[in-house]
């Protein structure tokens, strides 16, 4: 290759790559500007949502006619919650969640609800998808970007649907298990207070429905009213 050429190339290779290298000097540029813009979401900042899930027990005190298997009667919850800062020791929020309560039923000569039909195995699974609101009070309030130790307070409602699922041996050994919907007796509406008292991702909660499962028509003894467990926030 002669020198001509040679330059003649070089100086096409040199074009070639001109572009590229401006473009990638322009990736590296940072804009002070728009970089230092305070941070608005966060644990301990102006708002923040995330996630949470719950697991725990049916605890209150049961009635005559509707006895309860304490420690087999079950409560859980997903939910979305959103929280609104005003100042380092107090927060307002809403949430919406969708929880069941399982009720699983003693079988003995007393039941009456939902009927005395004795089974081998009864349970009462409530479903409610509601909406809550909730004010926080932070008790650490030098604690940084942190959801730091906090008691919260607040009051939830929504649409509850009951269903009735009974479990049976026939005397040839076989099992029977049906799951009764759309039951007449169950009222519609529910409404709960809620406590949580926690540290960073973990909390312990207590509910008590105000409102009745049943119809105030059939004269049921109501199921036990408190439930009480433990709740896993899901964020970083």
């Amino acid at each position: 290759m002669n020198t001509r050429n040679f330059v003649t190339l070089l100086l096409l290779s040199l074009l070639a790559f001109a572009r590229p290298a401006s473009a990638q000097t322009m990736l590296l540029h940072v804009d002070r500007a728009v970089d230092s813009l305070p941070q608005r979401t966060g644990p301990n900042l102006s708002r923040f949502s995330h996630l949470y899930v719950q697991a725990g027990f049916v605890a209150g005190p049961d009635e005559a006619g509707a006895r309860i298997k304490y420690g087999n009667s079950m409560d859980f919850a997903i939910g979305f919650r959103k929280k609104y800062k005003l100042s380092s020791l107090y927060s307002f929020g809403w949430e919406l969640e969708l929880r069941g309560m399982n009720y699983r039923l003693v079988q003995d000569s007393a039941k009456v609800v939902p009927n005395n039909f004795q089974n081998d195995r009864e349970r009462l699974s409530l479903s409610v998808v509601q909406v809550g609101v909730y004010q926080r009070i932070n008790f650490d309030p030098l604690r940084g970007n942190h959801m730091g130790t906090y008691l919260d307070l607040g009051v939830s409602a929504g649409y509850q649907v009951l269903q009735n699922n009974v479990r049976n041996k026939l005397p040839d050994g076989s099992v029977v298990n049906a799951s009764i919907t759309k039951v007449p007796y169950d009222n519609n509406f529910g409404a709960m207070l809620n406590a949580r008292i926690g540290r960073g991702h973990v909390a312990l909660y207590g509910s008590w429905r105000l409102t009745d499962v049943f119809k105030s028509s059939y004269s049921f003894p109501e199921l036990p009213r408190l439930t009480v467990g433990l709740e896993i926030g899901l964020f970083q």
